[in-house]
């Protein structure tokens, strides 16, 4: 999260390809430590600007091992490039209210999908959303 003028702050994620729709080899994420379609915190960049710095949400690699410290790591920009099919950024306002919700999340290897419950969103009268996330 980066404040910017005008007391917005600046919220950022980076989407990885999906085999099948974006690169057609089932392989293609072999030994890259990412995951196919999976959505990854943007932190920012290193002091020269050729690596960003990602979070993984799951923090936990394929195997569902705990990755040592908390999901972050970094790529240099010519694998961003090649991994990463978009990102999506939003600028929220510096005195949003936040709302937790803590839910079983499930992942099925043989499978490599993720699960998660349907969660149900009541805005009170007046209120708005700026951004829903999982993390």
């Amino acid at each position: 999260r980066k404040s910017y003028q005008g007391g917005k702050d600046l919220l950022a994620v980076a989407v990885t390809k999906r085999v099948g729709d974006d690169v057609p080899d089932e392989n293609f994420f072999d030994n890259s430590g990412f995951r196919d379609g999976h959505v990854y915190s943007i932190l920012g960049t290193n002091g020269d600007g050729s690596e960003v710095i990602l979070r993984d949400p799951l923090a936990r690699d394929l195997d569902g091992r705990q990755y040592q410290g908390d999901g972050v790591t970094s790529v240099d920009m010519e694998d961003f490039d090649r991994y990463f099919r978009e990102m999506i950024i939003c600028y929220s306002e510096n005195n949003f209210k936040e709302a937790r919700q803590t839910i079983d999340i499930s992942y099925d290897r043989d499978k490599r999908e993720v699960s998660v419950p349907v969660l149900k969103l009541t805005v009170p009268q007046g209120g708005n959303v700026e951004y829903l996330g999982l993390s």
